[in-house]
C-alpha cells in the first residue's frame, strides 16, 4: 500500500479543520494505519523493539503510529496558533542553559524524530531565537515545497539538504544568535557515524557534531514527547522538550557518541513518541545501498577538495 499520494491532499484538507478536530482525525488515522502490515509500521515497531530489547505489545505500536499522525495533523494548523496558545502547548526543560549558549552566537541541536519538530520550531522562533535548519528534499517535489512554505510561515529559515549545504549552513549562522536544530538520529548522507544505541550498532548523522566543532559553538541534544493540554476549553496535544548539553570535543565521532549516549535514556523513557519509521540500526540496513551512499559521499568529498 503506497500512502504517499494521499499525503499532500490530506495536509491541505486538514488545514481547513479546527485544530482540535485535525488532531483527533490524525490520531484516528494513525490508529488505523498502525494496524496495517505495511513497511513503515513494521520498521517503527522493529526500531522500538530494539530499544526495549524485546517484543512490544500491539497497543504500543498503535499508540506510536497515532502519535506520528497526530504530529502531521497539527502541521497545517500551526500558523493559526496564537502566542498564548504556543506558550500553553510547549513545556521546555534545559531552556535556561540553551538561552545562555545563545548569548554570543548560534547553538547547534542534535534532534530526534520525536514529538512535533514544527511546533517546537514555531515556539522557539517566538520564545528562544530564530531557527535555521535543513530539510530533506522529499518526493514528490510539491510535498517538499509545502513543508518549506509552512515552516517559513512559522518563522524558520530552511535550507535544502543537498551537496554543499554544510558550508552554506556555516555561512548563514556564523555570528548570529540562532538555533540550528538538525534531525540527526538517522543518516541520509552516507557520512553517518556508527554508534551504540541500546546495545546495538546504529548509524546517525555527523552533522550536528561537525557543525558545533567547526563553529566552536555549544551543542545540545533534544528529544520530545507529546503531552495533553487545554486551550479555550478544548483538549489539545502539545509537546515537552528535553534539551541536554553535550560536551564538544575536537573529534566528530566522539562528540556524536556523546549526544547519542545523552539521549538514549530519554528516548527509552518516552519511546512511544519516537517517530522513527526508517531503518537506522546497522543490522536493518541494506549493505549494498549503504556502500553506494558511502561511495557517493567519498566522491563528493574528493571533488570538493579539488574545488
Amino acid at each position: 500500500m503506497n500512502i504517499d499520494r494521499f499525503v499532500l491532499p490530506a495536509f491541505r484538507a486538514a488545514g481547513h479543520l479546527p485544530p482540535s478536530v485535525a488532531e483527533r482525525a490524525g490520531r484516528f488515522v494513525g490508529n488505523v494505519i498502525g494496524r496495517l502490515p505495511i513497511t513503515p509500521v513494521r520498521q517503527m515497531a522493529a526500531n522500538h523493539a530494539r530499544i526495549c530489547s524485546g517484543q512490544l505489545p500491539p497497543r504500543h505500536v498503535y499508540r506510536a503510529v497515532a502519535s506520528y499522525f497526530t504530529m502531521f495533523a497539527q502541521t497545517p494548523v500551526l500558523t493559526r496558533m496564537s502566542d498564548d496558545e504556543l506558550k500553553r502547548a510547549v513545556r521546555c526543560h534545559g531552556c535556561d542553559a540553551l538561552r545562555q549558549g545563545l548569548s554570543d552566537g548560534p547553538v547547534i541541536v542534535a534532534l530526534t524524530h520525536s514529538g512535533n519538530w514544527d511546533l517546537a520550531g514555531a515556539w522557539a522562533c517566538e520564545h528562544l531565537a530564530p531557527v535555521v535548519t535543513v530539510a530533506e528534499e522529499l518526493q514528490p517535489r510539491e510535498l517538499y515545497d509545502y513543508f518549506v512554505s509552512e515552516r517559513q510561515a512559522l518563522g524558520m529559515e530552511i535550507l535544502p539538504a543537498r551537496r554543499g549545504v554544510f558550508h552554506l549552513l556555516k555561512e548563514r549562522v556564523t555570528g548570529r544568535r540562532v538555533i540550528v536544530p538538525l534531525l540527526a538520529d538517522r543518516d541520509i548522507t552516507g557520512a553517518g557515524i556508527e554508534v551504540t544505541l541500546a546495545g546495538q550498532q546504529a548509524l546517525v548523522a555527523a552533522g550536528p557534531a561537525a557543525l558545533a566543532i567547526a563553529l566552536n559553538r555549544p551543542l545540545f541534544a533534544a528529544h520530545m514527547r507529546m503531552i495533553p493540554y487545554r486551550f479555550e476549553g478544548r483538549a489539545r496535544t502539545g509537546i515537552e522538550i528535553f534539551f541536554k548539553p553535550v560536551t564538544v570535543s575536537e573529534d566528530v565521532e566522539e562528540t556524536t557518541r556523546a549526544w547519542v549516549g545523552t539521549l538514549e535514556p530519554i528516548i527509552r523513557k518516552y519511546l512511544v513518541d519516537w517517530h522513527m519509521m526508517q531503518p537506522l540500526f546497522v543490522d536493518d540496513l541494506d549493505p549494498q545501498r549503504l556502500a553506494r551512499a558511502r561511495a557517493r559521499h567519498a566522491q563528493a568529498q574528493r571533488e570538493g577538495s579539488r574545488e
